[in-house]
C-alpha cells in the first residue's frame, strides 16, 4: 500500500475502509480481532473524530497499517 497523507478523521476513515476491503474483512471481523466494538470500526470508517486513540491503534494494527509523523 502506498503512503497517504492524513489531514483529518475522514481521510483516516477512507484508508481504513479501503484496507479492510483489500483484506476482505468485515467490520465485525476487524473489531473482534482488534478487541474493539464493531461500532468503533463503523465510526472510524465514517470519519468520527472523537474515537479513542487506543482503539484506533488496535484497528490499524489488525489492518497492517502504521502511522508515521514527519516534521513539516
Amino acid at each position: 500500500m502506498k503512503e497517504h497523507k492524513i489531514t483529518n478523521a475522514e481521510d483516516l476513515g477512507v484508508q481504513i475502509r479501503t484496507r479492510r476491503g483489500e483484506l476482505r474483512l468485515t467490520q465485525v471481523e476487524v473489531a473482534d480481532v482488534a478487541r474493539v466494538s464493531p461500532r468503533l470500526v463503523v465510526e472510524l470508517e465514517h470519519g468520527k473524530s472523537t474515537a479513542r486513540l487506543e482503539g484506533v491503534m488496535r484497528v490499524l494494527a489488525v489492518l497492517g497499517l502504521d502511522i508515521y509523523l514527519r516534521s513539516r
